[in-house]
Formats: structure tokens, C-alpha cells, sequence
């Protein structure tokens, strides 16, 4: 078993594609339950913390000699998937161009505004154009929504201001909060209550 310290962009898929596992096997391994129940999403996870990974087991299989024989790798790729809007309007039947790795993909959005994309589990960066205007991102720095730094990321990329991610809880956080809440019909009183975090994941989507 090897402890592996999450460092900002990993998520479990890429820690179990480095270590030449399906991410099923990692998430789902006993030694990982604490870690599981405090994050939820093997997608999002948080700087320090800790995913067991399990020894990999040899697996035998019979193949006639002297022929090249091909091995294919299970959940690689993977699918990307997003959904454009904004300021709250789906963005249905966009061109886009979507550059991941060495891909580079251009299409339209569906209509809800939705596209997918296949990528190697470890490209942590990938840029979109859209609209004229081109976007760059980094996939797996999404920290979870009970951190500050999750809620900062989450409202900034939503339209809602809170300033620099810093993980302080200050006065623009706040602002940020309330604009959140009041367009949400919540209570306005700018804190990570437990309805203002469910709405903000619900929102987010991660």
C-alpha cells in the first residue's frame, strides 16, 4: 500500500493512472473509506490530503507465442464533460474549439449547452474558444465546496465577485456570498451556511 500526498490538480483518477490502476479500484478500496466520507467526489480533492494505493496484482494471460499481441489499457481515456453558460443562459448550439493534451476537438454544444471530450487522465490543462473568446483551465484544481478556497473558486467562475481565492473568508467573500444569495432566494447574510454551500454545489455542478 502506498500513501500518496494529493498535491492541487490531482483527483483520483489521475493518482490511479499514474500508479497503473482504474480509479474504481483506489476510491473503492477500504483503506480509503475515511477519505471518501469526508470528500464525497474522487474528482475533488484537497491539497495534503491522503489516497491509499493499493499494490497492483500480476494478472496472467495466455497468448500464442511468436505473435504480436495488443493490450488495452480499461478507463483510458476518459470522458470530459461540460456545460457552458452565461450569466445563468445555457450556451446551446456554440461553436467551440476545445484543446486538452495533444487534442484538439471542434464541434457545437448540445442543446443544453453540454460537451464531452475524450483525455488522458494525468492533462491537467486544456484552453476553450468560444464566442471569439478563448478560455484556459486547469482540470482537478477544483478544491471541495466545504473549503474556502472551493466556495472563492465557485462564485468567481458563477459571476459572483469575491476576489483573489485565498482561502480567507473576508469582506469580498462575503459580498460574494450575498450576491449568491440573493439571487438565489436564500438567506443574505454572506456565510457557507449549509443551504448556501448545497445551492452553490447544485449551481457548480462538483
Amino acid at each position: 500500500m502506498i500513501a500518496h500526498i494529493v498535491s492541487q490538480g490531482e483527483c483520483v483518477g489521475c493518482i490511479a493512472y499514474q500508479y497503473g490502476h482504474l480509479p474504481k479500484t483506489v476510491w473503492d478500496d477500504p483503506a480509503n473509506n475515511q477519505l471518501k466520507d469526508l470528500r464525497k467526489d474522487p474528482n475533488v480533492l484537497f491539497p495534503n490530503d491522503v489516497v491509499q494505493v493499493p499494490d497492483l496484482r500480476d494478472k496472467a494471460e495466455e497468448c500464442a507465442a511468436e505473435q504480436k499481441h495488443r493490450f488495452k489499457r480499461k478507463a483510458v481515456p476518459i470522458k470530459l464533460h461540460l456545460e457552458l453558460r452565461l450569466q445563468g443562459r445555457k450556451l446551446a448550439n456554440e461553436e467551440f474549439e476545445l484543446s486538452v493534451g495533444n487534442r484538439l476537438k471542434r464541434g457545437r454544444t448540445d442543446g443544453e449547452g453540454k460537451l464531452e471530450a475524450s483525455i488522458l487522465p494525468n492533462e491537467p490543462d486544456g484552453w476553450l474558444r468560444i464566442r471569439g473568446r478563448k478560455i484556459p483551465f486547469s482540470l482537478g484544481a477544483l478544491d471541495p465546496v466545504e473549503t474556502t478556497t472551493g466556495q472563492q473558486q465557485r462564485l468567481n467562475q458563477l459571476g459572483y465577485p469575491c476576489g483573489q481565492v485565498d482561502g480567507i473568508h473576508g469582506p469580498l467573500t462575503s459580498a460574494g456570498f450575498r450576491d449568491f444569495q440573493n439571487a438565489k432566494g436564500l438567506t443574505q447574510n454572506g456565510q457557507a451556511d449549509r443551504p448556501t454551500l448545497a445551492k452553490l454545489k447544485e449551481e457548480y455542478g462538483g
